[in-house]
């Protein structure tokens, strides 16, 4: 995969001739397949006027084309940022984990204090106490199934992001 990025240019055609090097023989006819394999690979570039200059192109191979040294092949420099990537997504992924076991077992302790014989024999003559005590066991209850839904849920989204990647590192 080959990019390059987009310098203001007001014509396809300047464009073209800026990221390809033709033959004087099959100019006129490899000028327009390099074109139209351009636009088919950036539909933006169809609404020149509208680009910002700086826009990353991606140019596609064009049988019987050179491309310019405009152009930038992408490869072992993704390769090596992916691999960066990955491992800190598995640092995230730990670290995530981590603090949802953290805040699972600090939950799981407020319900075991709220709801143990002390703090009920505590409270028994205080209704008051007792309607608070049941909103905190409720809250902390419901906190911590939320909890586990949300880290399945981020869970799901990291394997996914892995995959992802790994198939970015193999194009």
């Amino acid at each position: 995969m080959r990019f390059a990025t987009y310098q203001g240019e007001q014509h396809l055609a300047d464009l073209v001739g800026r990221l390809f090097q033709f033959t004087v023989a099959h100019a006129g006819t490899l000028a327009q397949q390099a074109e139209a394999a351009l636009l088919q690979a950036n539909p933006q570039l169809r609404s020149l006027a509208t680009l910002p200059a700086g826009t990353l192109i991606m140019v596609p191979e064009v049988p019987g084309v050179e491309p310019t040294n405009e152009v930038q092949p992408v490869g072992e420099p993704i390769s090596g940022l992916v691999a960066h990537i990955r491992l800190a997504l598995g640092d995230v992924t730990k670290t995530l984990h981590d603090a949802y076991a953290q805040q699972e077992k600090e939950a799981s302790s407020a319900l075991r204090l709220v709801e143990s014989e002390e703090v009920q024999a505590i409270f028994k003559n205080n209704p008051e106490m007792q309607q608070r005590l049941s909103s905190i066991d409720k809250g902390t209850a419901d906190r911590l199934k939320e909890m586990q839904a949300l880290s399945g849920l981020v869970q799901q989204i990291l394997v996914q992001a892995d995959k992802d990647l790994a198939d970015l590192a193999r194009r």
